[in-house]
């Protein structure tokens, strides 16, 4: 999973053919076994085999990339609890890296569909929304393939030291990654996990024992503050983060704690540490 975070990009454009039976129950399989970050927040993920029917309700990804069309869609389905958004984040993510792994390109979509047309697709019970859907299918190769991190801005990433800090938002990571490589590995992974718009909103805070993960708030105005799509991005980043721990042999688990509250930021969870 950890050589996945640097494999997998976004793919914006698709053969027309679907793929294989056997291939597409394999992906209803993964999907169905999921990890959540909250297990309290009830989330589905549903296989849409039929591209067309997701076509119908999308109003464009955007603009400048065109509407995505895929033969392939996963409609993410979750209740409306606090917390769903880093919740779908953490697990989606997993699904994708794991179709990465199968030779599968995909592509987030948040924002751009209409959510109350896409209840003709897939149904949709009280208290639950689809949150984001996932495009999917064979990569169409071409200058929206192959080089597309480079193209789409993946080059821009935020350094380390601009997202990870010591004991709080003014605190250089620096000396502390020198000291302790396999965190920078870690956060290297982190660095690449996928964003909308590539804001990369998530800020990690070192602690002697555990890190503090925050999502910074009002990024953009295409990311409101109503859609929260940032926390999604930070759940995806939390996800980096255990493949990473997983990778270096560092045993921890999510927890919310009582943490400092910084302007312009929301608290969403600690990664602690097992001694």
């Amino acid at each position: 999973m950890y050589k996945q975070c640097f494999q997998r990009k976004s793919v914006r454009q698709y053969m027309e053919e679907p793929l294989a039976a056997e291939m597409l129950m394999k992906v209803d399989r993964i999907v169905k076994k999921v990890g959540l970050l909250y297990n309290h927040i009830p989330m589905r993920i549903e296989l849409v085999e039929n591209g067309e029917k997701i076509h119908a309700v999308m109003s464009g990804f955007l603009g400048s990339y065109g509407k995505i069309k895929a033969p392939h869609y996963l409609a993410v389905i979750s209740e409306t609890k606090e917390g769903y958004h880093e919740n779908v984040g953490f697990a989606v993510e997993e699904a994708v890296l794991k179709l990465t792994e199968l030779g599968i390109g995909t592509c987030w979509i948040g924002g751009f569909f209409d959510r109350k047309l896409i209840q003709n697709v897939v149904e949709i019970k009280k208290d639950e929304k689809v949150v984001v859907l996932v495009a999917f299918g064979k990569e169409k190769r071409g200058i929206w393939g192959e080089g597309l991190r480079t193209f789409a801005g993946f080059a821009k990433r935020k350094k380390i030291e601009e997202f990870a800090f010591w004991n709080d938002l003014n605190g250089s990571v620096v000396e502390y990654m020198e000291k302790h490589p396999e965190w920078k590995s870690i956060m290297e992974a982190v660095r690449v996990a996928p964003s909308a718009v590539n804001l990369q909103p998530w800020r990690f805070i070192f602690r002697e024992g555990r890190i503090d993960i925050y999502a910074k708030s009002g990024v953009s105005p295409k990311i409101s503050e109503d859609s929260c799509l940032y926390r999604i991005d930070v759940g995806i980043a939390m996800q980096h983060l255990s493949i990473g721990c997983l990778e270096e042999g560092i045993e921890g688990f999510f927890e919310r704690l009582a943490c400092e509250v910084f302007p312009g930021h929301v608290y969403i969870s600690s990664y602690v540490i097992r001694r």
